[in-house]
């Protein structure tokens, strides 16, 4: 493969008229270079040519239409290439200052993120905090309620009271004494 020398193209005198390109009368509207293309490239090896019953129709139709895509994009993209080469340093300059602007978005959006972020953090922070405060502080009533209650209870009832001990005592000590006598059987 490598020791072959790479064959000259076709001049147009040399192509054959059996070889010109058919294509879908649909795309006609669009510029098509594959007469040209065709014009200028090298017989195909006979090893590699499909067979004719073997062939395909719609498989040849796509790749008709593939290859005359590919075609079009390569010389759209040369068009281009060429096309930036006339105006370099103003394309390349337009690209940074595009990419500079797109930076500073960027910078500028993650920032506006954080602030409102540690804002939001800080506000939540605060609510919490009061929160805390208020639950402790009715807690803490509760609690003084509570005694206060249970004291008054206690000095106009004290008999009660005391059996109310009592009985907790009593029942205290039953539960023990099973939770024992279970525990070493």
């Amino acid at each position: 493969m490598a020791t072959e020398p790479i064959p000259e193209p076709l001049t147009n005198q040399d192509v054959d008229t059996n070889r010109a390109p058919e294509f879908r009368a649909s795309r006609a509207q669009i510029p098509d270079n594959g007469e040209a293309l065709n014009a200028v490239s090298p017989p195909v090896n006979p090893t590699r040519e499909l067979m004719s019953g073997n062939a395909s129709p719609q498989l040849n139709r796509a790749a008709e239409a593939v290859g005359t895509t590919l075609g079009r994009l390569v010389n759209q993209a040369r068009g281009i290439s060429v096309a930036s080469d006339d105006s370099g340093p103003s394309w390349k300059e337009t690209a940074q200052r595009k990419a500079e602007e797109a930076k500073a978005k960027a910078s500028q959006a993650v920032s506006n993120v954080q602030e409102s972020a540690s804002a939001t953090y800080q506000q939540t922070k605060e609510r919490v905090g009061e929160t805390v405060a208020d639950v402790k502080h009715k807690t803490s009533d509760a609690l003084l309620d509570a005694r206060a209650r249970a004291r008054e209870y206690s000095y106009n009832n004290p008999l009660q009271v005391i059996a109310g001990s009592a009985a907790a005592g009593f029942l205290a000590g039953v539960v023990l004494r099973v939770w024992r006598s279970r525990r070493y059987e």
